[in-house]
């Protein structure tokens, strides 16, 4: 009799009458069925072992937690993990966690093993990992000082670095991580203020930026009442 592995390859089998153990991955096993039924035989089909594995996030600023999913197919009892960075771990768990901590790109590369074999799966760009930039653009102060005749003076912080935190002080000292963090609607001032703004993202910190306003609040009008027009009759 015949049928086919797994990879497409025919073979011949003879159906015999005494006990036997044979181990190997059939794709139709459907040829077998007339002798599962018979109980002159006992015939015990494995499914192959076939690597898969999901990651998330793939792609970020060191330091990068990223989650690998195992989502491969079989029986499974043990999972070799190469995270491209140098870095491996063999485990039993469906889900584990690895920390990057510098940039570069990474191929990652899962080896499922079990009763039925091993299987490999490598994706070559699976994590990214990019540096945070070493110097932050200086934030802008809008306006940028001056003497001003007002009540109230609106002030606006800009960055031109993507995802950097302005923080900024009111007193003329230098603004530390610690410092009120600008939340990108006007600062009304309404005194003479030394306005200091520094940038923060992740370990890069800019320098400082600097304004001084001289704020004069314009005197009040005062309005003076005028006396009521009077009338006289004169008799001719």
């Amino acid at each position: 009799m015949s049928g086919t592995y797994a990879d497409g390859t025919p073979f011949d089998f003879t159906v015999c009458t005494t006990p036997f153990l044979y181990s190997d991955v059939i794709a139709n096993p459907s040829v077998l069925a007339p002798y599962i039924a018979d109980t002159d035989y006992l015939f015990a089909l494995a499914e192959t072992n076939v690597a898969r594995f999901a990651a998330l996030p793939t792609t970020g600023t060191a330091p990068l937690g990223v989650t690998f999913s195992d989502t491969s197919s079989g029986t499974i009892t043990n999972r070799f993990w190469d995270f491209g960075d140098g870095t491996t771990l063999n485990t039993v768990a469906t889900n584990v966690v690895h920390q990057y901590t510098t940039a570069g790109t990474n191929a990652v590369t899962l080896i499922v093993s079990g009763p039925t074999g091993s299987s490999t799966n490598t994706q070559a760009q699976a994590v990214v990992v990019n540096n945070l930039p070493t110097t932050l653009a200086l934030p802008k102060i809008t306006p940028a000082g001056g003497t001003f005749v007002a009540a109230t003076v609106r002030v606006t912080l800009s960055c031109a670095t993507t995802g950097a935190t302005i923080r900024y002080t009111l007193d003329g000292t230098a603004p530390t991580s610690n410092s009120t963090a600008y939340a990108k609607t006007a600062i009304p001032l309404t005194t003479s203020t030394t306005l200091k703004a520094k940038a923060f993202c992740g370990s890069a910190i800019s320098g400082i930026a600097t304004a001084v306003f001289q704020i004069t609040v314009p005197p009040s009008i005062a309005t003076t009442s005028l006396p009521k027009a009077t009338s006289k009759m004169t008799s001719l």
